[in-house]
């Protein structure tokens, strides 16, 4: 029988953490926004503007959030079709302003899943890949020559997710506000760093690349890539890192994984 790998898969063990509560803290910046009077406004102009039956009644009482709810499905519709197909023809019924701002409500779940202890669960990766690249060391020094070979894991957006953060990349925290001009246009920042369409497409990947720059092994380099785009990694000067300025922090780094997830 194959033993599940606590390397990848050791965000199941935080089934401590997966409590209602959580869930309605992840969506409590979403249930809020989804309430505000500008989302309201632009709901309301969404149905209208598609010939669909809106009623005013609901949109006032914050127990009822159906008309928003219509909108969100459709719009997952059109960005699920979108990632699969290119193409959606959902897509269609909403204005660019309208995508921008549902995009953003839903960064605002992903990032506040982060919040919680079980965000450092992502330490087993990143220890898994020091000790690799120790035992590639010792190889060398030993005399022996470097043997080209890759190590490959797949896992879940959750743990994925989970590493970025534990990397440091990525993470600066999405914002929004209102237009001065328009106090009821909602306006999301353009340039935010955290963008899960963008961090977290199908296929999402991380990647270490061992470099040997001399015959001797003496200069060895780690490139680190997110998306198979160079990234600079916590700990690193730059995204083409020195393997001892690596080792230097992660080989100290801790990974307490029955404390951050206690069984």
């Amino acid at each position: 029988m194959p033993t599940k790998d606590d390397t990848i898969m050791s965000c199941e063990r935080c089934k401590k953490y997966i409590t209602p509560e959580r869930k309605a803290n992840e969506r409590k910046e979403y249930t809020e926004l989804s309430q505000s009077a500008p989302i309201k406004t632009m709901v309301k102009q969404w149905y209208q503007r598609n010939g669909l039956r809106f009623l005013p009644h609901q949109s006032e009482k914050n127990s009822d959030n159906s008309t928003f709810d219509t909108m969100a499905t459709v719009y997952l519709a059109c960005a699920y079709e979108m990632a699969i197909l290119q193409h959606s023809p959902w897509c269609a019924l909403f204005t660019t302003n309208e995508l921008k701002v549902l995009s953003y409500m839903g960064d605002t779940i992903e990032y506040r899943s982060l919040t919680y202890p079980d965000a450092d669960i992502a330490c087993t990766i990143m220890k898994d890949l020091t000790t690799k690249l120790n035992a590639i060391n010792a190889r060398l020094k030993r005399g022996r020559k470097l043997v080209p070979g890759s190590t490959l894991y797949f896992s879940h957006k959750e743990m994925v997710n989970r590493l970025v953060q534990y990397l440091n990349l990525f993470n600066r925290a999405p914002s929004h506000y209102l237009d001065p001009s328009n106090p009821g246009q909602f306006c999301v920042t353009g340039n935010r760093e955290f963008r899960s369409s963008m961090l977290l497409p199908f296929g999402a990947n991380f990647a270490a690349v061992l470099h040997q720059c001399d015959a001797k092994g003496r200069q060895l380099k780690l490139l680190t890539l997110y998306n198979e785009m160079p990234v600079k990694i916590a700990g690193c000067s730059s995204a083409f890192c020195d393997l001892k300025e690596y080792m230097q922090y992660y080989s100290s780094a801790t990974c307490p994984v029955d404390e951050i997830c206690p069984r």
